[in-house]
């Protein structure tokens, strides 16, 4: 069954395309694995016209699941030990991911990981002793004695509740 009908399209590309119904049935059928966006690329159009089409015209399509790109959780675990120095950036261009899908496997795989710049947990016996010998530092000279940031050492006296009197610069 031949159909020239056309479909007209708000695009965000070209106002007021058309869009032959026809084309756009048989790349669908021809190309079963072909997405929405795929579609709105080869039109020039935005996905969601492209939806819109598509349902206007009840042509047949089945929605495309994407699959997240699954992280080998042995080639994280070599690549972390082989590389401690490596920022999270480098490992999610690694695998091709996002930040959030690489710290969460990280942590469900209890795989022990702290990117540079970010130091350990503060000793808190060792910061109370310090205090106690050196009770008018500063957080600041707190800070460059525990090689981290003065809001480290605010948030660990808070935790430890630590009372800390200096503020003077």
């Amino acid at each position: 069954m031949k159909n020239n009908c056309t479909v007209n399209l708000s695009c965000q590309s070209r106002h007021n395309q058309k869009i032959h119904h026809e084309e756009l049935w048989q790349l669908i059928k021809h190309n079963p694995g072909i997405t929405q966006r795929e579609l709105g690329k080869h039109f020039g159009c935005s996905q969601s016209s492209i939806h819109k089409a598509i349902k206007n015209r009840n042509i047949p399509y089945q929605s495309k699941q994407f699959h997240k790109n699954r992280i080998d959780i042995n080639k994280l675990r070599t690549l972390i030990h082989e590389n401690p120095g490596y920022n999270l950036a480098t490992l999610v261009k690694h695998f091709d991911c996002t930040i959030q899908a690489l710290d969460q496997a990280v942590k469900k795989h209890n795989i022990p990981y702290t990117p540079p710049g970010r130091k350990r947990k503060i000793d808190i016996m060792k910061l109370r002793q310090y205090i106690n010998e050196n009770p008018k530092y500063t957080l600041d000279e707190l800070a460059r004695h525990f090689d981290c940031t003065s809001s480290a050492i605010s948030q660990a006296l808070k935790r430890s509740q630590i009372v800390h009197n200096n503020t003077a610069k």
